[in-house]
């Protein structure tokens, strides 16, 4: 797994993706890590097996909160809303199985997601689509 040093005691901001291709049925996710508004790293990971987008993106979270030092502050940005609205509302009735494994990486780490219009002006969250989707080879 990619290793990134993060600043000791400082909030991480974390924009993650998800990405998945229907004409191949390739998924990969990605993330970019900034630190008082600078880029302190970037990591992203191929997916396989039946991924569908909204996988792709819990798949983001749960590679980026694992790259996360312990008992950090991080605020996630996603371009998935659905994935936003279903943590706000404790209702991980949808991928269970992955929703345990982020809840059980996130630990002793004070979390916040928050939804960023996807394809937009964010520099962040466009390396972080770029990156997903370079995973991939596209």
């Amino acid at each position: 797994m990619t290793q990134i040093t993060f600043p000791n005691n400082r909030p991480i901001d974390a924009y993650t993706d998800g990405s998945h291709n229907p004409n191949t049925g390739e998924s990969d996710w990605g993330v970019v890590f900034v630190v008082d508004g600078i880029d302190v790293g970037r990591a992203g990971g191929k997916l396989f097996g039946n991924i569908d987008p909204f996988r792709a993106e819990l798949h983001a979270l749960i590679g980026a909160v694992r790259l996360t030092p312990p008992r950090s502050i991080v605020t996630f940005y996603t371009d998935s809303l659905f994935v936003v609205t279903v943590y706000g509302k404790r209702y991980y009735d949808q991928a269970p199985e992955l929703w345990n494994e982020f809840l059980n990486a996130v630990g002793d780490k004070v979390i916040r997601l928050e939804w960023i219009k996807g394809h937009a002006e964010n520099e962040h969250n466009l390396e972080a689509d770029l990156i997903a989707r370079k995973v991939a080879g596209r």
